[in-house]
């Protein structure tokens, strides 16, 4: 059986509608329970922050959280021996919000002027993911069976059914390549040190391979 096997791709270009803020929280102490206290009594600062600033407390979700021993080699009698120097507690934060309006730099704000050290990111994405991959799925399809059309037809011959269909993957998980990256210190920063983001539009698209009869 002669059969054409072609790759279709489906592509989207869309305005961001949401920005994904994600906060890194990282203490250490040479106490296993103190370092974990002080990630949390810094995460309850920043949730006290955005409340105050108008959003929800559930609004900051937890990402990961761990706490790892750390270790330091030190000299003893010619060589080195490794000694425990305490613990560290990472607490990774994320919160979505609009990226339109004020939302962002609001709660920017309110994380900056909180007092409580951390490193923040920003990324701009889509909030239906699932709707804009099958839009483009359909799209990619579309052209698989527009290029086998085509070079069905300049050989003369004619499409059968439908031998197999394959799935690609995102090429850049839906995200703008507008981000940010900032850092907050224990000094309290001003409303003004956030700057307003226009983010660049998502550009991405998606693969399918498939094949059909020549009949």
């Amino acid at each position: 059986m002669a059969t054409v096997c072609v790759k279709g791709v489906g592509k989207i270009k869309k305005a961001p509608d949401t920005a994904e803020i994600n906060v890194r929280m990282e203490r250490f102490d040479a106490d296993y329970g103190k370092s974990s206290e002080k990630c949390a009594q810094a995460t309850e600062t920043l949730k006290t922050a955005l409340k105050n600033a108008g959003f929800k407390e559930s609004a900051l979700k937890t990402a990961s959280f761990s706490v790892s021993a750390k270790y330091e080699n030190v000299p003893d009698k010619g060589a080195y021996k490794s000694v425990l120097t305490g613990f560290n507690c990472l607490h990774m934060l994320k919160m979505r919000v609009p990226a339109k309006g004020e939302s962002v730099q609001k709660a920017l704000s309110a994380i900056l002027s909180s007092g409580a050290e951390c490193g923040i990111s920003l990324a701009y994405t889509l909030s239906d993911k699932e709707k804009a991959v099958d839009k483009m799925l359909a799209a990619a399809y579309v052209d698989a069976e527009k290029k086998a059309d085509a070079l069905i037809s300049a050989a003369g011959k004619a499409k059968g059914a439908l031998v197999s269909i394959t799935e690609g993957s995102v090429s850049s998980g839906l995200y703008s390549r507008t981000d940010a990256n900032l850092s907050v210190f224990a000094a309290a920063r001003s409303v003004k040190a956030v700057p307003e983001f226009n983010a660049e539009d998502i550009e991405d698209s998606v693969t399918v391979t498939a094949e059909w009869e020549i009949v």
